[in-house]
């Protein structure tokens, strides 16, 4: 159940990144570019942390 979760929070923080990469690309879009970036790696980042343990999930 944990590496399912882990799993799709990874397929989501990838999605965020393509997309925000996509977005960069325009003046007008940027800053949401940014953002679902920003997003995109905090999501990363919470993922490695419940995969190392160092946050507990239960």
């Amino acid at each position: 159940m944990k590496e399912n979760l882990i799993l799709i929070a990874y397929i989501i923080s990838a999605i965020l990144f393509i997309i925000g990469i996509k977005r960069l690309g325009k003046i007008d879009t940027a800053r949401q570019g940014n953002f679902l970036s920003a997003v995109g790696m905090l999501i990363a980042i919470i993922a490695t942390l419940f995969m190392m343990d160092a946050i507990p999930l239960e």
